[in-house]
């Protein structure tokens, strides 16, 4: 039941600085409305 933390304030912020990287700005912003835009339609497509 004990579980232990994988130092989370250190985790996060490091992730965030990978993921938010200057270069790839343009690109991940086109990918994350393209992805949004899929899973609606997904979704209500029954």
């Amino acid at each position: 039941m004990t579980k232990k933390n994988i130092r989370p304030q250190q985790v996060a912020p490091v992730e965030r600085e990978t993921i938010s990287t200057a270069k790839d700005q343009s690109g991940q912003v086109t990918a994350l409305l393209i992805g949004i835009m899929h899973p609606f339609a997904g979704d209500d497509a029954e």
